[in-house]
């Protein structure tokens, strides 16, 4: 059965149980350079070390949860290294058994992005962390 977007579940280990909406980044990739030595017909392909992109989390601002957070992770970017887990769920949201999760393993806090502010929206407030990340499992 395919899954839809919404059937996973984020989390960071720093940050205890705190769930998040919405997760980028994170593609596992290696650069590929095209050699053809002289004469050649055809190119070999160079491969670089796989490297892990950013994991950027964003989630709904609510002030009694996230105010005293975000202002202890203000003084982290850069320090604070966890680890971010992103769970593969069922339709109905339950755990999926026997299927390991995928996990981001030396996340180190690279960012944080707070609410923008628009007086004339009803949109939800939201922010956002991007971490710099080792390697995905």
């Amino acid at each position: 059965m395919k899954a839809a977007a919404r059937q996973f579940l984020v989390t960071v280990a720093a940050l205890g149980s705190r769930t998040f909406t919405e997760q980028t980044g994170g593609e596992k990739k290696s650069e590929v350079t095209k050699w053809r030595d002289g004469g050649a017909i055809s190119s070999d392909n160079i491969f670089s070390p796989p490297e892990t992109t950013d994991v950027t989390l964003k989630n709904a601002y609510d002030s009694d949860v996230d105010g005293a957070m975000l202002s202890n992770l203000l003084g982290q970017v850069g320090v604070l290294s966890t680890t971010i887990t992103k769970v593969p769920l069922f339709g109905d949201m339950s755990r999926i058994a026997g299927v390991k999760p995928f996990v981001y393993t030396g996340a180190v806090l690279a960012g944080v992005k707070l609410p923008d502010v628009n007086a004339n929206s009803g949109e939800a407030a939201t922010y956002e962390l991007v971490f710099a990340v080792n390697n995905l499992s």
